[in-house]
């Protein structure tokens, strides 16, 4: 924990640890000397150690724990050959690991790494016991870099489509969060709030500065086309601009000159970066403008080659706090800043990654290593807007969107749920101004629990498709009379689809007991809330399903939907394995709070047989004898020339397109006669190999083909569902 308060010997301590940072950097280090071969010597606890047959590797990066080396062999430009190294023993481990790699980043237990391998997408390495584990991760992706607070990786996707992505540790759950093409290369802040990217640019190179959920990317500077890094006090990014390295200030944008040149730089500490320099490892003082060469005795002499830094530890600094004016929390409560990790809607709590947490005195604590807590929202949470403060529902939280939360409780990380007071919620849209024609709803009278007794009739669509069986449950106990049931229970088989009761915004959650939910944010200012979305493979009960058995291809939160489209899929998680698969259906109001008894207008709703295919992105026409797909690619095999791909909808001559009910796995064959166009606004390449997974395409082909597998004529590219 770090304090912005410190005092007496707290902050002497503080700078000791910042003026001895240089001399106890630890360290890898590539010699030439001037006579025999090169070696990495290993510079750790005032002592160096040699690494015995290491002259044809470079040191390239830290354990989070410091006990491992990644040392890569040239294999290509930007691309190696890796090793790993212990340095309880420092021997080169003999367990090479084959492919062609990018730089890896490492888990913050430094137990695991993952990096790009060409032409295998993003992999995975764990080293349980002396042996790693050497596992494909994400099919497609390069520049992977794991959030430094667990759970997340974020990696660059496909040209042409959004650059940004993040998936989770274990490679799914894979969304975009920056949906501008041309990002390059990526760093998270220290802290795990901000990821940096370089996105390229006609002058050459931009840095944008977007959290993981994607709220409100934030351009901070003009820049080269060249990678970056976050000091580790996330107060400062290092770049290069007009050819010359600098120092970018993550708050205001201006860029501070360097000295220093070649190959890039790295942070030793938070004022300061380490780099080669006429042959020699030398240090520059962000501050004082100046260079000090490294002068350490036990290092041979000769020219210094390469080296990396372990940058494992924040020695120095305070992370900035964009809540900077909210007040402090009163006597018996706390402020927590953090993450959403996951929401639980049954029930109204949720699990927050907290790495900031303020007491009534004012005094703020940063975490290191940033802890989970469990929130209760209740009828008296209260959320901060434009308008004035409204009620906090469960279904305003996010996961990955940050917030900052006033609780009851005098600590952080207990074991129970701690009540909100009142929340600041940055990625929310404004509410409505007041008066609004749109948006116009009477003064709400809300229960102990947030319920509204008044009748309200909301125009929709009933959102579970065939046959459903329901009756009036609303308020009905719950939790052996613990609370009152807050929705409908849509009994139906698993599988069978959901679809959108109205326009709007979707948003897919899981919570850490594997309950998944879709919430739809209407364009009228009503939510809709979907529980015990499907979780199990089709056929069992295994609650192995994943997303794709759960939510709708091709969708991501975030996302546009039309009234009718597919979102999902009815089955039993969360509480509701015990009871049979069925959709909890909730209605909320956005504006005035509360939730409603659907009954009447789930009664009145519009009934649907099938779910309405979303508007292809490219429409051409299709002969008598031709069938047309619209679907997600999710993988492309340049040796057979097929595309396999998630099938959204398809057409036949004469007939409308039809959405696609179940998952389904297709093949689209690719020949030589087959021409492949792309949207007029979209730099997606025309070639075969250059299609992406993600991508959203349209195929067309011979009526004739059977099955699974489609012999295309013509391949159309566009943007995916929801942009």
């Amino acid at each position: 924990m770090y304090s912005t308060k410190m005092k007496g010997l707290g902050i002497i301590f503080a700078l000791a640890a910042i003026e001895t940072a240089t001399a106890q950097s630890i360290m890898a280090v590539k010699v030439k000397p001037r006579v025999g071969e090169a070696a990495v010597w290993i510079l750790k606890g005032g002592r160096a150690t040699v690494i015995p047959d290491s002259a044809t590797f470079s040191p390239l990066s830290w354990s989070s724990d410091a006990r491992w080396i990644v040392f890569g062999s040239p294999a290509k430009a930007g691309l190696w050959r890796l090793a790993l190294v212990d340095t309880t023993s420092a021997a080169l481990s003999k367990y090479d690991l084959d492919g062609e790699c990018s730089d890896p980043s490492w888990s913050p237990d430094g137990k695991a790494f993952v990096t790009s391998v060409s032409g295998s997408g993003i992999r995975l390495c764990k080293l349980a016991g002396s042996d790693p584990l050497w596992s494909p991760l994400l099919p497609s992706g390069t520049n992977p870099a794991w959030s430094p607070t667990g759970g997340k990786i974020a990696f660059i996707g496909s040209k042409g489509g959004p650059s940004g992505w993040i998936s989770t540790d274990d490679g799914e759950s894979a969304r975009a969060f920056f949906k501008q093409s041309g990002a390059d290369s990526l760093s998270w802040s220290p802290d795990g709030r901000t990821i940096a990217l370089d996105v390229a640019s006609k002058s050459g190179g931009e840095i944008f500065l977007v959290p993981p959920s994607g709220a409100n990317p934030r351009n901070l500077a003009q820049i080269d086309n060249a990678p970056i890094s976050w000091s580790p006090d996330a107060k400062s990014i290092l770049a290069k601009q007009k050819g010359k390295w600098v120092v970018v200030s993550t708050t205001t944008g201006r860029a501070t000159a360097t000295a220093l040149i070649g190959a890039m730089p790295q942070w030793s500490d938070s004022k300061t970066l380490a780099a080669i320099k006429d042959g020699a490892l030398v240090f520059y003082q962000t501050e004082a403008q100046t260079t000090t060469p490294f002068i350490d005795t036990s290092l041979p002499e000769g020219q210094v080659e390469a080296f990396a830094a372990f940058r494992g530890l924040v020695l120095d600094g305070t992370f900035d706090n964009p809540w900077k004016k909210a007040p402090a929390p009163k006597s018996g409560q706390i402020r927590l800043i953090g993450t959403v990790q996951g929401v639980e809607l049954e029930d109204d709590t949720a699990k927050i990654n907290v790495w900031s947490v303020m007491t009534p005195d004012g005094m703020e604590l940063h975490l290191a290593n940033p802890l989970t807590q469990g929130i209760q929202v209740t009828s008296l949470s209260t959320r901060v807007g434009s308008n004035g403060n409204v009620r906090l529902e469960a279904t305003d939280l996010s996961v990955d969107s940050e917030v900052m939360m006033v609780v009851e409780g005098t600590k952080a990380g207990v074991g129970g749920n701690l009540v909100v007071d009142h929340a600041l919620l940055p990625d929310l849209v404004d509410d409505a101004a007041p008066g609004s024609d749109a948006f116009a709803r009477p003064a709400r009278i809300l229960e102990h629990d947030g319920v509204c007794m008044d009748h309200v009739l909301v125009e929709m669509v009933f959102p579970v498709l065939g046959n459903v069986d329901w009756s009036d449950t609303f308020l009905a106990s719950r939790g052996g009379g613990s609370r009152r049931h807050h929705g409908q229970d849509l009994i139906a088989p698993k599988m069978r689809q959901l679809v959108a009761t109205f326009d709007g915004f979707v948003r897919f959650n899981r919570s850490s007991a594997g309950h998944y939910t879709i919430t739809l944010k209407g364009d009228q200012g009503w939510t809709a809330v979907y529980m015990h979305v499907n979780n199990d493979s089709p056929g069992t009960d295994d609650g192995q399903g994943g997303e794709r058995n759960a939510f709708a291809p091709g969708l991501r939160s975030g996302d546009r939907v039309a009234q009718g489209q597919l979102l999902g899929y009815c089955g039993d998680s969360g509480n509701a394995e015990s009871t049979g698969p069925h959709c909890h259906f909730e209605l909320r109001d956005d504006i005035g709070g509360g939730v409603f008894n659907a009954t009447p207008s789930l009664e009145r709703a519009k009934v649907i047989t099938e779910p309405v295919c979303p508007a292809p992105v490219l429409d051409f026409s299709i002969k008598e004898s031709e069938l047309r797909w619209d679907a997600i690619v999710t993988k492309v095999d340049t040796i057979r020339k097929v595309i396999v791909a998630e099938l959204i909808g398809e057409r036949q001559p004469g007939g409308t397109a039809q959405a696609v009910a179940k998952p389904r796995v297709v093949y689209i064959k690719v020949g030589q006669d087959t021409t492949i166009s792309v949207r007029s606004d979209s730099n997606d390449a025309r070639k075969f190999e250059d299609l992406k997974a993600g991508q959203y395409l349209t195929a067309v082909g011979s009526l004739a083909s059977t099955g699974n597998s489609l012999e295309s004529r013509h391949i159309g590219v566009g943007l995916g569902l929801g942009q």
